[in-house]
């Protein structure tokens, strides 16, 4: 059994026999795809890490923006290449146990003193179970620029998508910096 694995639940055998322990993953890639009309986003992880380790090696890629606005019909388009790269992918080497903050933030774009297409305030992290969690709450769909059969027209954003994943490493030292 790997070091990192740490037995969590018991699971039964296919065809029956005596149950078999399950395993904390040692390591996980959680994928979002997340849609939201202005309501709130509380998502979770389908599995954990161990919310004990000592550090977490965490990286974040944000693989698609989309926006649907309503011109006669709505319109989805794929903003992705809007938003700066800093904010699409990243990662860090953070302190444990869990929980841990990955990131928290209020985002708005475009930035003051531009009136706002799309803004949230942004929650990333494990909690103390060991679980990935992704919440945006006080949501602003704003109005953007987007192509219509009358050509570039200002339109209310009625919904925003955003996908992405997680990769988490748990880590029981320290490690050494890269050089």
């Amino acid at each position: 059994m790997p070091a990192a694995a740490q037995l969590t639940a018991s699971t039964s055998r296919p065809g029956g026999g005596a149950a078999a322990p399950a395993l904390r993953q040692p390591e996980a890639v959680w994928t979002f795809d997340e849609t939201t009309t202005g309501n709130d986003i509380l998502w979770t992880s389908p599995t954990s890490v161990d919310p004990t380790a000592t550090n977490f090696l965490v990286l974040f890629e944000i693989t698609r923006v989309d926006v649907t606005a309503v011109v006669i019909f709505p319109i989805t388009v794929d903003v992705t290449d809007q938003v700066p790269p800093d904010q699409l992918s990243n990662g860090a080497n953070l302190a444990g146990p869990a929980p841990i903050t990955i990131f928290q933030s209020a985002v708005v774009f475009p930035a003051p003193p531009e009136p706002i297409t799309v803004g949230a305030t942004i929650d990333v992290g494990i909690d103390a179970q060991g679980s990935g969690r992704l919440t945006a709450t006080n949501i602003t769909l704003g109005t953007a620029e987007v192509p219509s059969p009358f050509g570039t027209v200002n339109a209310p954003i009625t919904a925003i998508r955003i996908a992405g994943s997680v990769a988490v490493i748990p880590l029981p030292w320290l490690p050494l910096p890269l050089q």
